[in-house]
């Protein structure tokens, strides 16, 4: 298969000059590089995912970019490999289900993008329907970027985490809990889902901890 890269150099030119946008490195050795001509609506990726379809998702984070374009325009797109001729297809969710910048990308088996932003957190179905979450409190990252991460497991439940709230996991019957506290864990960074249903999370002051599927 193909190792899709996300990089971007800030405070570069709006025009996007300098910037590298999406990479994809070939089986065969040799890379692809995408940018505007391609489709792409900004240039500062911050999350890169494959879905289970193979089609490719990209989240932007593009407070410090200006583009002539509202930030619904220029949040996500996607790029379905077996398609090239396609390029890549805008995705503008409605605001203000998402704006100022993508963190974090997940989905879950029922074929449903999740999406956490500097908004909150949003869903978007598999026939196109986007919901926020605001019965949560919104991840409201204030104007530098934070540690914000998301994964999902093959129950369907969701997993939550940034560094100015405790993390939080959303159960497959739509319930919502809170895993430990700020003082227990300090700064969600990254959080990933292993195969057998164990969540593991990283933190910035406290390492990696572990959580065991619930019975």
């Amino acid at each position: 298969g193909s190792l899709w890269c996300a990089s971007g150099q800030a405070g570069q030119a709006a025009d996007g000059r300098g910037k590298v946008g999406i990479s994809r490195r070939l089986p065969d050795g040799a890379w692809v590089r995408y940018g505007f001509d391609d489709g792409l609506p900004a240039l500062e990726p911050s999350v890169v995912l494959a879905r289970r379809d193979g089609s490719i998702w990209v989240g932007f984070d593009t407070r410090l970019a200006w583009s002539g374009q509202p930030f619904g325009a220029r949040s996500m797109a996607f790029y379905r490999p077996e398609r090239p001729d396609l390029g890549w297809t805008r995705v503008a969710p409605p605001e203000p289900l998402i704006r100022d910048a993508v963190y974090a990308l997940a989905e879950t088996p029922d074929g449903a993008l999740w999406v956490l932003s500097a908004g909150g957190l949003s869903r978007l179905t598999a026939d196109g329907l986007w919901t926020t979450y605001a019965d949560q409190p919104r991840w409201r990252l204030g104007g530098a970027r934070e540690a914000a991460a998301l994964a999902a497991t093959d129950d369907g439940t969701v997993w939550v985490g940034a560094r100015s709230h405790p993390l939080q996991m959303r159960r497959p019957d739509a319930t919502w809990g809170v895993i430990g506290d700020d003082n227990d864990l300090g700064a969600v960074s990254t959080i990933a889902a292993g195969s057998n249903g164990r969540v593991w999370v990283g933190t910035a002051e406290r390492g990696v901890r572990g959580f065991d599927p619930a019975p």
